[in-house]
């Protein structure tokens, strides 16, 4: 699980693996086998777990901590069920090589891979999911500004300065 990240860019919040690592940015889980990881890490990766770890909303923090006891707290599907456990996990099995780009960056596959399997392991509607999904997509992100960039100068797309038209 991210022991901490940065909401608007992060990519990942839980990663699982068959070694094991060591790291300052990701907190372990133990005490479970890998199917349950790769389960939980597909459920945390969707978009119901990217909501689940914003829900305590504050000020916007350049790269907020998560503490074990919150991690903790998160509600996941019950893994001793079997279809939600295989369900869950054959997707991490067919994501686990693909590029997940920011959300920032608009929809993915892999994105709608997961929300699909946990819709279908849960059997929730997908297209609500969908739509909240979407929001994450179109949420403002804030950046920060260059030494002599302003704010009420007009950009593209691309985050390009755009021209004043010459008078």
């Amino acid at each position: 699980m991210t022991a901490g990240q940065d909401t608007s860019t992060g990519r990942l919040t839980a990663v699982a693996s068959d070694d094991a690592y060591v790291g300052h940015g990701w907190m372990p889980v133990v005490g479970i086998g890998p199917e349950d990881a790769a389960s939980t890490a597909v459920f945390v990766n969707s978009t119901v777990g990217r909501l689940l770890l914003m829900r305590t909303p504050g000020r916007k923090l350049s790269f907020p901590t998560y503490r074990p006891a919150i991690v903790n707290a998160l509600p996941i599907p019950d893994l001793n069920d079997s279809h939600i456990r295989s369900t869950l996990a054959d997707c991490w099995h067919a994501t686990r090589r693909m590029t997940v780009p920011q959300y920032r960056d608009g929809e993915c596959e892999v994105r709608q891979m997961w929300d699909t399997a946990v819709c279908e392991a849960l059997g929730w509607n997908e297209d609500e999911i969908t739509a909240l999904r979407k929001l994450l997509h179109e949420e403002p992100h804030v950046r920060g500004l260059g030494y002599g960039q302003y704010a009420d100068e007009p950009e593209d797309g691309e985050g390009q300065e755009i021209a004043a038209p010459q008078a």
